[in-house]
């Protein structure tokens, strides 16, 4: 679990990307409260690398889902894939 979190390479199940899912959304409620408070610009920055593995780990569920790792920019679609079964991977 969690192998390359930051690759957008690969596929992920559909645990894997709830687990993310919520450390992603967990983190951020955390460091947007402690910016607020803070006012830091390390906070900044670390927001933006867990936005980054937010997004990295939802290519990678896409390409479970046999989607493009684009289609997680439409609206709602972390619904779907947190939902949708994986597809097999094709055996050459």
């Amino acid at each position: 679990m969690f192998n390359k979190p930051l690759s957008f390479n690969g596929r992920i199940g559909k645990v894997e990307y709830l687990i993310s899912f919520l450390i992603f959304w967990i983190l951020a409620i955390g460091l947007t409260v402690l910016a607020n408070q803070e006012n830091s610009n390390i906070l900044s920055l670390i927001k933006l690398i867990i936005s980054y593995f937010f997004i990295a780990q939802g290519a990678k569920r896409c390409h479970d889902i046999g989607r493009s790792g684009w289609f997680q920019l439409i609206p709602f679609y972390f619904i779907w894939m947190l939902l949708a079964k994986g597809k097999q991977p094709i055996q050459i």
